[in-house]
Formats: structure tokens, sequence, C-alpha cells
């Protein structure tokens, strides 16, 4: 990808990661491409996510967007509709303080950031394994990482300089999609499958 080593371009992506949005953007694949890329990390974090529910069941999900993230029938479906949603936020969130951002850019960020969390997520399963006591820091590290690369991702999109305002929108954007994605997912009558 653009000259450079896939072991460099990821290394690059958590040290620089606006760089790394850069060269994405200029590499501007054909649009195939991202949907391809947005399906298959759908299924690679649907099969993850079954993996972590498989070795540490929980009692309850604790919400009904996690409950459905989590099923083994509607988890790669509701992944995939919770990147579209971001990409969307992404995309379209900054437009009222002048982001210029188009929703395929963004979908390929999200796409690349949910490919650089799959590893984060392997990780994560080690330390479940390993340490299951540095969980809760494994997943705040995690959680830190993916707001760290969105916010980046988000000032190269539309071209914004301060990285505190984009950082507050992004937060803002991020919430406002999770509730209203669970919202919408209730209210349309989607009951959360208990049991398969």
């Amino acid at each position: 990808m653009t000259g450079l080593p896939l072991r460099m371009l990821l290394e690059q992506s958590f040290t620089a990661p606006r760089q790394v949005a850069r060269r994405l953007l200029d590499l501007a694949p054909p649009a195939e491409a991202r949907w391809i890329g947005l399906a298959l990390v759908a299924v690679a974090t649907g099969i993850l996510t079954q993996i972590v529910v498989l070795l540490f069941p929980a009692d309850e999900p604790i919400s009904p967007l996690a409950a459905y993230l989590s099923s083994p029938v509607t988890g790669v479906p509701a992944q995939a509709v919770v990147l579209l949603a971001v990409a969307a936020g992404l995309a379209f969130g900054a437009r009222p303080f002048g982001g210029r951002g188009r929703f395929g850019d963004a979908l390929l960020l999200v796409v690349w950031i949910e490919a650089l969390l799959l590893l984060v997520q392997l990780a994560q399963i080690l330390v479940l394994i390993v340490a299951p006591s540095l969980a809760l820091a494994a997943a705040g590290l995690g959680l830190a990482l993916f707001f760290w690369l969105l916010v980046n991702a988000a000032a190269e999109l539309h071209g914004f300089h301060h990285l505190g305002k984009v950082a507050a929108g992004t937060l803002l954007v991020m919430v406002m999609s999770v509730v209203g994605l669970s919202f919408l997912l209730v209210l349309l009558g989607f009951v959360p499958p208990s049991e398969f």
C-alpha cells in the first residue's frame, strides 16, 4: 500500500494515525473495495465476539445493542450497521462545523480502524485468558485507542486542525449514535435474542 510495507503502515497507524489516514485517502480504492472491507471486518469482528462469548459468557447483555452484537445470528449484520453508523457520523456529523468529508472516505477510514482494532481485540482476548485481573484496564485502553484513531481520522477527513474540538465533537456523535441505534432497535420491536 502506497509503497510502504504493511507492517510499517500498521505501526504508523498507532503512532501517526493522521498521516496514515491521509495515505489511505490518497490511495482512493474503489467503492467496491470499501464495501468488501466493511463485510470482511464485520465478519471477523463477529467471529472474535463469539469467541469471547463462548470463553466468558455473560449473564445478561448491558444493552439491546450489546445483545445484538453478541448474538451468533445478528452479530455480523449488527456490527456492519454500527460501522455504517460510525462512518455516517464521521462523514456528516462535522458538516455543521465546516466539515467537507465524504461518506465513502469515512467508510474507508472506519474499515481501516476496525481492522486495527481486530488486533487489539486479539490482544484483549489473550489478556482475559492469561491475566483476567487486567481485563478492565485492557478494555479501557482499547476504547481510548479507538477514540484516538477516530479523532485523528475525523480531523484528516474534514481538514480540521484542532484535535481538542474534534475530540469533543467525536465524543458527542459517538454517544448519540449508540443511543440512537439502541433506541431504534427497541422502537422497531426487535427483542434481543435470549438463546440459540
